[in-house]
């Protein structure tokens, strides 16, 4: 399709990706996150959205093991949590933050302190902050924002003339470009419909 074509040629015209906190909860829920390992651009990832993830990695970690609460249907629900299944995320959890620490540039907000306060107000209200400045730092000609929310895909595009891609694309890409092993996009794939 032209958006699928769209976002292959973005990823392969981009000399930086910015990584928005969705790519990152795919690539991490998915199992896939080691790939950022094989990509030979420059990966960026906001001070804010870093933040989120090592404060999420954290309260889990903290959290003493009992359980988290969970929503079935309409009704809260307290889940015990699995031990083993409880060792096996954070061991997954902290490699994950330090692949992101080790191969991700982690930037601060000054980019999208650049954006009008009228801009920054609606986009924070609308996505948060972390968001908004993986939008701001993907402003220009030689990156991409890679990210998994189609409406803030749309709206950094449409306001911000912002090129993106999603999860699919940019694996796919990097299939195409011997990055990765086909299994990869199959593995990907088959996680996101589930």
């Amino acid at each position: 399709s032209d958006v699928l074509s769209k976002a292959l040629a973005n990823v392969a015209k981009a000399k930086t990706v910015v990584l928005d906190g969705s790519a990152l909860a795919t690539l991490f829920l998915s199992k896939s996150f080691r790939c950022l390992n094989d990509i030979p651009l420059q990966l960026v990832v906001s001070y804010g959205t870093y933040r989120a993830l090592r404060q999420l990695y954290m309260e889990r970690l903290n959290s003493g093991g009992q359980g988290f609460l969970g929503k079935v249907g309409d009704r809260f629900v307290f889940q015990k949590d699995d031990p083993e299944a409880r060792n096996r995320y954070l061991e997954n959890m902290a490699e994950f933050v330090g692949i992101i620490e080790s191969k991700c540039k982690i930037v601060g907000g000054q980019d999208f302190a650049k954006i009008s306060k009228q801009e920054r107000d609606k986009v924070e209200h609308l996505f948060g902050r972390p968001c908004g400045e993986s939008i701001a730092l993907a402003m220009n000609d030689e990156s991409v924002l890679w990210l998994d929310d189609l409406p803030v895909a749309q709206l950094s595009a449409s306001t911000y003339r912002v090129k993106y891609a999603w999860t699919q694309a940019v694996i796919c890409h990097g299939c195409e470009s011997g990055w990765f092993s086909e299994d990869l996009l199959v593995t990907v794939s088959l996680e996101l419909l589930q």
